[in-house]
C-alpha cells in the first residue's frame, strides 16, 4: 500500500499489521518510536525524483512496504510515522538507484537517512569510428542501466588521450529523462580541428576524466578513404575517392520558397536530401534534391543563419556551407524561378552605385545618421524611439491637429535617405495616394513607404518598421549577460545564490564577475560575502557568448563553474544551465540561471 504522508502510512500500517501503530505498541516490553525517514543523497548521484521505502525487522523478519516518496518536497522532508523499536533495515529504491542501512531502534526519537546512490552508468557508443573534418561526427548513446531521471550526463569531444576536464573542445547533454538512446553531433569544422584521433567522454557530475563514464575513440580524416586500412597495393588500388559536392548560390537575395536558389554540384542521387539547420534555434527543414540539383530555400523556414548539409540515402551527411535567409517580405525581390536572373525593376549593382550622393529632401532635416551602422533616435515629447539607418535624416515629429481641432492620436514623421539613392517613408501621413506605394499598421499608427523594388530600400524599410514595433536589432557582439543572475539548485529547486557579470567587449576571451553564494558550506568552504573573479567566454560566429567557465575563489577554497545554453535553446530566452564544483571534495551542484 502506497503512503505519502505520516497520516495515510499510519493508516496503511494498521490495516497491514491489524494493530493500532499510533497508539498500541508492537508488544507491552519495547513499544513504539517515532521516526523520521528521509533519502541521503550519496556524491555524485542526483536527488531521485521517486524512490520506494521498506523496512524489514530483523527479530520478527516481517518486511513493510512504506510507500512511495515522490517529488523534491517529499524526497527533502521525508516520512514520520511510529515503528516498533528493535533491530530494523531501512531500503530506498527506484529512479536509477537504490540504498539501504540497518537501525537499531529505541525508545528516544530518530532521524534516519537512508544512504541513496545511484546505480553505475554505462553507455554504449554506436557510430562509425572514422569522421571527415568538414563533415558531422554523428552518433547514438544507448544506456545499459537504467538512468535517474533528475541525473544529467555531460556528452564531450575531447582530443585522444586528454588527461584534464578543461581540454573538453565541445560537449552536449544527455538527461536520465531521455529516450534510452539518444542521438548527439559535433560537427569538427566550427572549431578547425584538424585531421588526428579524438575522444567521446561522457562525464557525470564530476570533473575527474578518471571518473568517466565511457570514453569512445574517434579519428578525424580528411577522406574516408583516409581510414581505411591499407593492407595492400592492390586495396588501395581498388579505393576510390569518395563523390564531392559543392553549393553554388545563383539568387540573391534568398528568402522562404525561392525555388532554383542553389545549384548542387555533384552527383546526387535519388533521395538525397538538402537539409537546413538553424543556428540560432530556428528549426531544421528538409528538402529533396531534384534530378536538376536546383535546390530551393524551404517556404516554411524562418530568417536566420543556417548550416547546409547534403543528407545521402547511404547515411553520410557531408557540410555545404553556410547561409542567410532574409525575411520572407523580401522573397518577391529573388524568386527567379527561371534561371537566377534579376527582374527587370532589380536595380543592378551598377545602376545602384550610380545613386549615390546627397538627395533632395522634401523637409528640414531634425536628426541625421552619419554613422556607418544604423543610429538609435528617441524624441521622448511624443514617445517616439526608432533605428535610423546609415545615410537617413528625418524630420522632428509632431501631432498633426484634423480639421475638427482635435490632436491626432499619434505622432507624424517624415524620413528619407540623404545619400545613397532616394527612398522615404512616412509615418502616419495626413494623406497617401496608394499609388506611391504600400501602408501597413504598426504599434505607432500607419507607416507608409514608396515602392521599390530595391534590396537596400527594403531592409532599411524593415529596419524602421521593426523598431518602431519595438523589435530593435542586437547591436554587434551582442551578449545578454550584463545583468544580476538568481543561481538555482536545479534539483532542489532553491537558490544558491547571486552572479553579476559584466557587459563584455566583442570576443573578449573573460568577462568579470561579482559573485555571491547564499551558503558556501554546501560546498565545504567558508563564508566569503561577495567574490571578485574572471571567468572564460567562448563564443560562436555569430558573436554570440554560448558558453562561460573559469573558477571562483571562495574563502579557503576554489570553485570551478561551467554555464551553457540548454539543449533547443531557441536563442532569445535569458536561461542557462550548468554546475557549480569543489574539484577538492567533489561537491558540485547542477544550477539553472535566469
Amino acid at each position: 500500500m502506497d503512503a505519502r504522508d505520516a497520516a495515510t502510512l499510519t493508516t496503511a500500517l494498521t490495516e497491514v499489521t491489524g494493530r493500532d501503530v499510533t497508539t498500541a505498541p508492537a508488544d507491552t516490553e519495547t513499544g513504539t518510536t517515532e521516526v523520521n525517514l528521509n533519502i541521503a543523497v550519496a556524491d555524485g548521484s542526483a536527488r531521485p525524483a521517486t524512490v520506494r521505502l521498506s523496512a524489514a525487522g530483523a527479530g520478527t523478519g516481517e518486511t513493510w512496504d512504506l510507500g512511495v516518496l515522490e517529488g523534491a518536497d517529499q524526497i527533502i522532508s521525508g516520512v514520520t510515522l511510529d515503528l516498533p523499536r528493535g533491530d530494523w533495515t531501512f531500503t530506498a529504491a527506484g529512479d536509477g538507484g537504490a540504498g539501504e542501512i540497518a537501525v537499531n531502534l529505541t525508545e528516544i526519537q530518530q532521524e534516519i537517512s537512508i544512504p541513496f546512490a545511484a546505480s553505475n552508468a554505462t553507455f554504449e557508443f554506436i557510430g562509425a569510428d572514422a569522421f571527415t573534418t568538414d563533415g558531422t561526427i554523428a552518433f547514438q548513446l544507448r544506456s545499459r542501466e537504467p538512468l535517474q531521471q533528475n541525473a544529467t550526463y555531460s556528452v564531450m569531444l575531447f582530443p585522444d588521450g586528454a588527461t584534464t576536464f578543461d581540454e573538453n573542445i565541445t560537449f552536449t547533454y544527455r538527461f536520465g529523462s531521455d529516450p534510452e538512446t539518444t542521438e548527439h553531433a559535433f560537427y569538427p569544422w566550427e572549431f578547425d580541428l584538424p585531421v588526428g584521433a579524438y575522444e567521446v567522454v561522457i562525464m557525470g557530475d564530476s570533473y575527474d576524466l578518471g571518473e568517466n563514464l565511457g570514453r569512445f575513440p574517434v579519428q578525424l580524416v580528411a577522406t574516408i578513404e583516409d581510414s581505411a586500412p591499407q593492407a595492400n597495393a592492390a586495396q588501395t588500388e581498388e579505393l576510390t575517392a569518395p563523390p564531392s559536392f559543392a553549393l553554388s548560390q545563383i539568387v540573391e537575395p534568398l528568402s522562404p520558397g525561392v525555388s532554383g536558389a542553389f545549384l548542387l554540384e555533384g552527383p546526387a542521387e535519388s533521395g538525397d536530401q538538402v537539409m537546413f539547420i538553424g543556428l540560432d534555434g530556428q528549426d531544421t527543414q528538409l528538402l529533396a534534391v531534384p534530378q536538376s540539383g536546383l535546390v530551393a530555400v524551404p517556404s516554411q523556414i524562418s530568417e536566420g543563419a543556417f548550416r547546409v548539409q547534403l543528407v545521402r540515402q547511404d547515411g553520410s551527411d557531408i557540410h555545404l556551407g553556410l547561409v542567410d535567409i532574409l525575411p520572407a517580405s523580401a522573397q518577391d525581390m529573388g524568386n527567379h524561378s527561371t534561371g537566377g536572373e534579376p527582374s527587370e525593376t532589380m536595380l543592378s549593382a551598377q545602376e545602384h552605385a550610380a545613386e549615390t550622393g546627397p538627395q533632395s529632401l522634401s523637409f528640414v532635416a531634425w536628426k541625421t545618421c552619419e554613422e556607418d551602422a544604423a543610429c538609435r533616435v528617441a524624441d521622448r515629447r511624443v514617445g517616439l524611439e526608432w533605428m535610423m539607418p546609415s545615410g537617413w535624416a528625418s524630420e522632428e515629429p509632431f501631432y498633426y491637429t484634423t480639421a475638427s481641432g482635435a490632436q491626432a492620436d499619434h505622432p507624424t514623421m517624415q524620413m528619407a535617405r540623404a545619400t545613397g539613392g532616394a527612398f522615404s517613408i512616412v509615418l502616419n501621413p495626413r494623406q497617401w495616394d496608394a499609388q506611391l506605394g504600400p501602408c501597413e499598421e504598426i504599434q505607432q499608427g500607419l507607416l507608409c513607404r514608396e515602392t521599390s523594388d530595391v534590396l537596400k530600400d527594403q531592409t532599411d524599410y524593415e529596419l524602421i518598421r521593426n523598431s518602431l514595433n519595438g523589435d530593435f536589432p542586437k547591436p554587434e557582439g551582442w551578449l545578454p549577460i550584463g545583468r544580476s543572475w538568481t543561481v538555482e539548485d536545479r534539483n532542489l529547486g532553491v537558490r544558491v545564490g547571486l552572479i553579476k557579470f559584466d557587459e563584455p567587449i566583442e570576443r573578449a576571451e573573460t568577462v568579470s564577475a561579482s559573485i555571491h553564494l547564499d551558503n558556501p558550506d554546501q560546498f565545504g568552504l567558508d563564508e566569503s560575502g561577495i567574490v571578485q573573479t574572471q571567468l572564460g567566454l567562448i563564443w560562436d560566429q555569430n558573436l554570440i557568448v554560448n558558453a562561460i567557465d573559469g573558477e571562483i575563489p571562495v574563502g579557503d577554497g576554489t570553485l570551478f563553474l561551467l554555464l551553457a545554453r540548454p539543449g533547443g535553446w531557441d536563442g532569445t530566452s535569458d536561461v542557462w544551465v550548468g554546475n557549480i564544483a569543489n574539484p577538492a571534495n567533489g561537491r558540485a551542484v547542477l544550477v539553472n540561471l535566469y
